[in-house]
C-alpha cells in the first residue's frame, strides 16, 4: 500500500477494512472472533482493542498463505465451537447477509466444507471452481495452475469458507506445501471431495453458496482500494 498504515486499516467508505469485515462476520452471530496477525501488527491490535467484539488474537509467525493463516488461528478457537467461518481482512465489500447465507447453506447441506462462490465475467485472478456432471464441487484451481482455459464467465472462489471444525482440524495437516512455500486453503476442497462416498443418503462433502461478486474483491494496493471505494459508492447509490 506504500503507507505506514497497516493495509487492513485503510478505509473504504469511511470505515477501516478490518471493521467492515468484522461487521460482516456479525452475520453468523459468532461465539468467538479470532484475528490472525503477524508480529508487526501493533497498529491493528491497538485499533481492535477498542472494538465492541470480543476478539482473540492468534500469531502467524511466517506468511505461509491462506492455509498457513488458518493453521495459526485454529488452535485459538474455543473447543465448543462446531463451525468455523474464514474471512479475509482485506475484503471490505462482504456483508453480514453474505456470511449469514454461507453459514445457513453450510448447515443445510451437511457438508464438511462450504465455499461462497461468485460468477466472474472472465474469471480474473481468482481460483476457478470445477464441478462434475452432477454439479458437485470437485476442486478449486489457482490461476497459476490453469492450462488451456476457454474464455468466458467462470465460477470463482471468493475466499470465504465455512468448515466443520472437527473435519478442519483433522485435514489441515494434509494440505500440501506449494513449491513457493505456501499452503492453499483451497486445497481442502479437493481433499473433501475425495472423501465422498456412494451411500445414497450421504451429503456431498463440499457445498457452494452463491454470493455477489463484490465479495471476491480483495484490496492489495491503492488501485484496488480506489476500485473498492467506487464499487461501494455505486452500491450506496443503488440503495
Amino acid at each position: 500500500m506504500k503507507s505506514r498504515l497497516k493495509k487492513e486499516l485503510h478505509e473504504v467508505a469511511g470505515r477501516p477494512m478490518i471493521d467492515a469485515v468484522l461487521h460482516a462476520a456479525a452475520g453468523c452471530a459468532p461465539r468467538q472472533v479470532v484475528v490472525v496477525v503477524r508480529h508487526d501488527a501493533d497498529q491493528l491490535r491497538q485499533h481492535l482493542s477498542g472494538s465492541a467484539d470480543r476478539i482473540t488474537f492468534a500469531l502467524q509467525g511466517e506468511q505461509l498463505g491462506t492455509g498457513g493463516a488458518v493453521m495459526a488461528g485454529l488452535p485459538a478457537v474455543e473447543p465448543a465451537i462446531d463451525d468455523v467461518v474464514v474471512l479475509f481482512g482485506d475484503q471490505p465489500l462482504i456483508t453480514p447477509e453474505m456470511v449469514a447465507a454461507l453459514l445457513a447453506g453450510h448447515r443445510r447441506s451437511g457438508a464438511a466444507v462450504t465455499t461462497a462462490s461468485c460468477v466472474h465475467p472472465t474469471g480474473g485472478q481468482h481460483g476457478r471452481i470445477t464441478r462434475d456432471a452432477r454439479g458437485n464441487v470437485l476442486r478449486i484451481t489457482q490461476v497459476r495452475d490453469l492450462v488451456g482455459e476457454d474464455p468466458g464467465p467462470k465460477e470463482i472462489d471468493s475466499g470465504i469458507f465455512c468448515f466443520r471444525r472437527d473435519w478442519l482440524a483433522a485435514r489441515l495437516p494434509l494440505i500440501p506445501r506449494q513449491p513457493h512455500g505456501e499452503y492453499y486453503l483451497t486445497d481442502l476442497v479437493a481433499i473433501a471431495a475425495s472423501e465422498a462416498t456412494d451411500a445414497p443418503a450421504a451429503p456431498w462433502p463440499v457445498a457452494a453458496v452463491t454470493v455477489d461478486l463484490d465479495a471476491a474483491m480483495g484490496v492489495n494496493n491503492r488501485v484496488h482500494l480506489a476500485e473498492a471505494e467506487r464499487t461501494r459508492a455505486r452500491g450506496s447509490t443503488r440503495a
